[in-house]
């Protein structure tokens, strides 16, 4: 499945380079990710980056007819190719007064303009990613905790089928992995 961590991780680079020319800038930290979902790490920063752009690996689908899935049995001479849900995720500062009450009208405003302005930059690597995607709908997270952003799934279509006599290379062959990781 090394297809679909390079899906996602050509993803997230466009996603940065798109995040960079927004308003609120390039975030602090840029990952994958799995699971169901991706907890809220608190507020970003370093130095003068601040927020955090993650893609999560989401469910990954056989199909023959993309981007339906699969719903019957699969012959070993069926072309199967894989739908890849992948969400992106952009989390910036939220700025609370100390007495926890209402932001003033200036920040309230300048909030609202950062998160449709990041997700602009979704919608644009969504786009220029891909040749094959569906672009989902854009959500707003937060604000909560000191922190607010937004979220947007792309289904992508990644061709896995190597057929039964093509053992694919290893994942750690394709993509090497980064510093720190304990397999390694």
């Amino acid at each position: 499945m090394s297809d679909v961590y390079v899906a996602a991780a050509r993803l997230l680079d466009r996603l940065v380079i798109e995040l960079a020319s927004s308003r609120a800038g390039e975030p602090a930290v840029a990952t994958l990710h799995t699971g169901a979902s991706v907890p809220d790490y608190g507020c970003c920063i370093d130095g003068d980056l601040e927020g955090l752009a993650v893609v999560r690996i989401g469910p990954v689908s056989p199909s023959k007819s993309w981007p339906r899935p699969l719903n019957e049995q699969v012959r070993q001479s069926d072309a199967v190719e894989y739908s890849v849900l992948l969400e992106m995720i952009v989390t910036r500062c939220y700025s609370t007064p100390e007495d926890n009450g209402l932001p003033t009208m200036g920040v309230l405003d300048s909030s609202v303009r950062d998160a449709q302005d990041d997700a602009a930059a979704m919608r644009r690597a969504a786009r220029y990613t891909f040749k094959e995607a569906i672009p989902g709908p854009w959500a707003p997270r937060g604000p909560m905790g000191g922190l607010h952003g937004g979220t947007m799934t792309v289904t992508t279509l990644v061709h896995l089928d190597c057929g039964p006599d093509v053992i694919p290379p290893p994942i750690d062959e394709v993509v090497m992995p980064l510093d720190g990781d304990p397999r390694f």
